[in-house]
């Protein structure tokens, strides 16, 4: 390797130590960081590394690691030259930025003094990479290859390796050494030519700023309360923590998309207009509520500066925008003592600029740049329709119409999802191969010729899902959001944890892995289950709540609690920002500890890495800033600052590449397909903003809908130009393609727009165009054909029965309420009954009581009012007493099964159920009248009951069940509610309890049909009697003589306690002996059935859609073959689809 140093003077030498000084960032450390969290290759801080003029010659990783080294510090050598245009004469008409006409003879613009300006037309022939490296090479001065001092500015990353790479194939060929230029995207572009005077605070440290500076100007202006509030969803007076975090997040945004277009808060309330006529009093109104919110945010932004500058610190967006507005007036290099930030040239000769919509501090930057001597050349792709500067006009390119002649309708298609919209691609990619077929030219395409867009993740997975399925590589560009991850989404959880203090945070972070690991440390081993189960019976809002409940869950969910107080100990007092990197640190890395499983290496290094960086931001926030905060507001901060952190895993380069919009404008590759060319996505949609709407964007120059609808067109235009440029140069049509894929739908159903780019037509166009994008999809038969097969290679690879049959089940008993399940589904029985798959539904998230959670209150209520009663020697007659009664009951229950702050909806089933039991207690009070007294409640018939309690006096006995019909049948399991005794006539009944909204008869429950049709689908109350008929009354104490306890068919009956009063009665079953006796046979054949193992799917859906086993009947899914359930014909009539 050749390498060659430059002589610099003292002057310059100091220049670059005083640069590399000023822009230098504060590296982080691992000083402070547990080893269990430390990333390895982490070293301390260091001041950036003094740049040398290298020359390369050889590997291209060697080139690459010199361009990417110029990217720390700027260039300081020094060269003087002058130069004349070599492009053609070429005249265009164009309006510059500020509005001003001109007509330029040349591309290349001289002015006068130092300022120089060329507009570089590309070659659209070439791909952009060779084009851009054209223009770089041809407007170079100087040795050969030696790019020191030049600048190139891009749009994004990946033009850049192009660009190295087709520098160094040059170099090599023209056997001369490279020195690399130093190429920037337009986020870093500022930080490289402006040198702020303080020390600039990072983006944690500015919302920190901003959080402090809101609540001591809350404090006091409290009369700006609503001007603030305004600018959040408006609620109460009184801002919350995370709404402080909002609107920390939204004055941050607000103030860098103002600095980026040269504008401070107490400009635009200046520019603010008021409208030409006040007598529409909402107009008026709009407008005077606009300028009070200005004048608010104007007094805080003043308030927000004081704060940092008396820290001795400076906003990066700010710096860049005082820099650049402060040079308009300055001549020349300013080299007087550091007082405020300034621009310095740093010894850049040339800047190389691409760029569809530079922000308004660029392009002053730009221009400032010229002033001090430096070359500017903005490379266009077209000279129609640009400013003075070389940049696309937004008015006119916002609404730039892409005739047929550009946009033909042959190339573009329709589809109906993202899923639909991979199978498209597929067929765009055989089109293509036959094409070329035909054309005699070799039919495979290269991964290097084609190219797919996906504008939104729904799209590239459909795509990449299609490609894959069809054997197509893609490449994998493995790279994960922060929060994401491991260590991330632990971040997430333990902020959400300590913000919310809700029991569904408190369940989500105990099911993380790394939580679950600590906590079986401790001995917990099931805290998911304990936390789901609290959950759905306590129904808490506060996991910090006293536990209540049955004792074991009660005993588990505490356990549960003391643990994760203690794993987050460390986190439970209000620090200084700066104060909390070191607790939130230890925390972590308590919980990690040296758990690396479920994280891949590289995942868990690498998200290390980008915590540390922003711990180590908090860690640095000036001390200055000492306001206290809690964990939670400090861990809201660090989510703030890492969820656009992006971390990069393994990738693989092999195969075709799927990228985004804004990089199919850079692709080099001939054959594009553009897939997603939906509006909304391309271009995208309108900024959503109430107190800088669009129209005040477009005036004050700030991003708006009108600048992104014109780069887009600009992106898109010059994606055709290229195309079209190959072909034309080339000669074949099949030598470059551009192919249009437009959704119906997204792959949430919703319907999408075609872009309006495509819209854009002639006249005489458009009813064709329109024609062709919103009628139905059809098929092409080369895509229909792909699909089917497709389809049908992954039905032969993945097909199962949507019913499967569930073998070796083995029964001891049947509970008396499944009966109704099994006669309306067998195979629904088996799923819910069969202990082996344990199917429990379990819904932790309901914020009110299900309807049998609701019957449970009800219930729960009245057993125990039951109890009370039962043991009383006479029934209570007086209503008043038992309404009184039911209602402290009530109470009890309630403090006792429920949380302490139970949601909302809940208090008021609270209320509706003592409704119903008021009403209960009028209709008790005439039943004991008529002598019926409460003997037994809650008679439980369970083969687990270790003992009986027969001969004793408890009103709830327990018994072991009798086995039906015979001893060679099944354990019969039930619970009876109620059985009451006839003081007068001796007469038992037995009662069940019912609280549905329907209020049905135990008639209407239990038979169905008319005539000689009517059928038993119900056998609860019959089985009650079967139940009650195995007792003898010598079982019970104090009930007489010896004999069965007969309840006859008209004493089986419900306690309706529907929501009217009208439905509400004491109802029972109408039935004749006979048809009694059909229930004992019907009853008898389902046990047979059972035991037989007979468990065949009945005709239909037996469950609604919202039922979590309505999947297995194929509700709410799609295109499923039920030809093969495995039950042979006994399924052929079953539903599938949507119902």
């Amino acid at each position: 390797m050749r390498r060659m140093t430059h002589r610099r003077s003292t002057r310059q030498a100091a220049e670059s130590n005083a640069c590399a000084g000023a822009i230098s960032n504060a590296r982080c450390s691992n000083a402070i960081l547990p080893k269990a969290l430390r990333g390895p290759q982490h070293s301390k801080a260091s001041s950036p590394p003094q740049r040398k003029a290298e020359f390369l010659r050889g590997k291209p990783n060697q080139a690459r690691h010199c361009a990417r080294s110029r990217r720390v510090a700027l260039p300081v050598i020094k060269r003087c030259a002058t130069r004349a245009s070599a492009d053609g004469n070429r005249s265009i008409t164009q309006r510059d930025f500020l509005g001003r006409s001109q007509t330029l003879e040349s591309c290349c613009v001289n002015q006068t003094g130092t300022d120089k300006r060329v507009i570089r037309r590309l070659n659209n022939a070439l791909p952009l990479s060779h084009a851009m490296v054209e223009a770089i090479v041809e407007g170079h001065v100087g040795a050969p290859f030696d790019f020191e001092r030049t600048f190139v500015l891009i749009p994004g990353a990946t033009l850049a390796h192009g660009i190295e790479r087709q520098l160094l194939q040059r170099a090599r060929e023209a056997k001369l050494p490279l020195a690399a230029p130093s190429i920037v995207t337009a986020k870093m572009f500022a930080a490289r030519f402006v040198q702020p005077h303080r020390e600039q605070l990072s983006d944690l440290a500015t919302l920190v700023a901003w959080r402090e500076t809101v609540s001591d100007f809350l404090a006091k202006n409290s009369d700006a309360r609503g001007a603030l509030r305004s600018l959040l969803a408006p609620s109460t007076d009184k801002i919350t923590s995370s709404e402080m975090d909002a609107l920390t997040r939204r004055l941050a945004r607000l103030m860098r998309d103002a600095a980026s277009a040269c504008q401070s808060f107490a400009q635009i309330a200046a520019q603010l207009e008021a409208p030409k006529s006040t007598e529409n009093a909402a107009i008026a109104g709009e407008f005077s509520r606009r300028e009070l919110q200005w004048r608010t945010l104007a007094q805080l932004e003043t308030a927000w500066l004081d704060r940092i500058a008396a820290a001795q610190c400076i906003d990066r967006d700010v710096c860049a925008r005082d820099a650049v507005v402060a040079a308009l007036a300055a001549t020349g290099e300013d080299s007087s003592a550091l007082t405020a930030p300034r621009i310095f040239r740093g010894g850049a000769e040339r800047v190389v600029v691409l760029l569809a919509d530079p922000e308004p501090v660029h392009r002053l930057l730009l221009a400032r740049l010229r002033e001090l001597g430096c070359e500017v050349d903005v490379c266009v792709h077209a000279n129609e329709e640009i400013d003075g500067e070389g940049f696309p006009l937004p008015k006119v390119w916002s609404e730039r119409a892409f005739t047929t002649d550009l946009l033909p309708s042959g190339s573009i298609h329709v589809a109906s999802s993202p899923l639909d919209v991979g199978q498209r691609v597929i067929s765009e990619i055989e089109s293509l191969k036959h094409t070329r077929a035909t054309a005699g030219v070799e039919a495979t395409v290269r991964s290097d010729e084609l190219v797919v867009m996906a504008p939104n993740e729904d799209m590239r997975r459909g795509v990449e899902g299609a490609l894959i399925a069809r054997g197509i590589s893609v490449v994998q560009r493995d790279k994960r959001a922060f929060l994401a991850t491991r260590l991330g989404s632990l971040l997430a959880r333990i902020a959400e944890l300590l913000s919310e203090n809700s029991c569904s945070a408190l369940a989500n972070f105990v099911r993380h892995p790394d939580v679950d690991t600590a906590l079986q440390d401790k001995g917990i081993s099931d805290a998911d289950c304990i936390v789901t189960r609290y959950r759905a019976e306590a129904m808490p809002t506060d996991w910090r709540d006293a536990a209540v409940g049955e004792k074991h869950l009660k005993n588990g969910f505490a356990t549960v609690q003391s643990a994760v107080k203690e794993l987050l100990a460390l986190l439970q007092q209000s620090r200084a920002a700066h104060e909390w990197a070191r607790p939130i640190r230890e925390t972590l890395s308590g919980i990690v500890g040296d758990n690396r499983l479920g994280a891949t290496a590289s995942e868990r290094v690498r998200s290390v890495r980008a915590l540390d960086r922003a711990l180590a931001d908090l860690a640095n926030t000036p001390k200055q800033f000492t306001s206290k905060m809690d964990a939670s507001d400090a861990l809201r901060l660090l989510v703030a600052q890492l969820e656009s952190t992006e971390v990069r895993l393994e990738s693989t380069d092999e195969g075709l590449g799927i990228i985004g919009w804004l990089d199919a404008g850079l692709a080099d590759e001939p054959h594009i397909i553009l897939a997603g060319f939906n509006d909304g996505l391309i271009p995208e949609g309108t900024v959503q903003d109430t107190i800088l709407p669009d129209d005040l964007r477009v005036k004050l120059g700030m991003i708006s809908s009108q600048r992104r609808a014109a780069r887009d067109a600009w992106i898109l235009d010059g994606i055709i130009a290229r195309t079209n440029a190959r072909r034309d140069a080339l000669g074949s049509v099949h030598s470059a393609s551009l192919s249009f894929i437009v959704a119906r739908h997204s792959a949430a159903g919703d319907p999408m727009r075609p872009s309006r780019f495509l819209l854009r037509v002639a006249r005489d166009e458009l009813a064709p165009r329109v024609v062709k994008l919103f009628t139905e999809v059809k098929e092409s038969p080369s895509l229909a054909s792909n699909n089917a097969q497709s389809e049908a290679d992954q039905l032969a690879r993945a097909k199962f029965p949507i019913k499967p049959a569930i073998s070796g089940s083995v029964w001891s008993g049947i509970s008396v309420t499944t009966f109704k399940t099994y006669l309306e589904c067998p195979y629904l029985f088996q799923l819910k009954c069969d202990s082996r798959l344990g199917l429990n539904v379990v819904d932790e998230h309901a914020q009110e009581l299900s309807p049998g959670g609701f019957g449970n209150l009800v219930h729960g209520v009245l057993e125990q009012w039951g109890r009370e009663e039962a043991r009383q020697l006479r029934p209570t007659t007086d209503a008043n007493e038992i309404s009184q009664s039911l209602s402290r009951i009530l109470d009890r229950h309630v403090a006792e099964k429920f949380a302490k702050n139970p949601p909302s909806a809940v208090h008021v089933q609270i209320e509706l159920a003592r409704r119903r039991l008021n009403r209960f207690a009028v209709l008790q009070a005439k039943e004991a009248t008529d002598g019926w007294k409460v003997r037994f409640i809650e008679i439980k018939f369970d083969e687990r009951t270790s003992k009986e309690t027969p001969g004793n006096e408890d009103v709830s006995p327990r018994f072991k069940p009798p086995i039906f019909p015979d001893e060679n049948g099944l354990f019969l399991r039930g619970r009876i509610d109620r059985v009451d005794q006839n003081q007068h006539t001796g007469k038992w009944r037995t009662l069940d309890y019912k609280t549905s909204a329907k209020g049905k008869s135990p008639t209407a429950t239990h038979r169905a049909g008319r005539g000689k049709n009517k059928k038993w689908i119900d056998l609860q109350l019959p089985l009650y009697r079967e139940l009650l008929k195995s007792l003898r009354l010598s079982d019970l104490a104090g009930l007489g003589p010896s004999g069965e306890i007969n309840v006859e068919s008209d004493h089986l009956g419900y306690v309706i306690l529907a929501p009217h009063e009208a439905q509400s009665k004491f109802e029972f079953l109408k039935c004749t002996d006979d048809e009694m006796a059909s229930a004992r046979t019907r009853a008898e054949e389902v046990v047979a059935a059972v035991i037989a193992g007979e468990f065949t799917p009945a005709p239909g859906v037996p469950v609604r859609s919202d039922d979590p086993l309505a999947q297995i009947w194929g509700v709410g899914l799609r295109g499923l073959d039920e030809s093969d359930d495995g039950f042979g014909d006994g399924a052929s009539d079953n539903r599938g689809g949507d119902e």
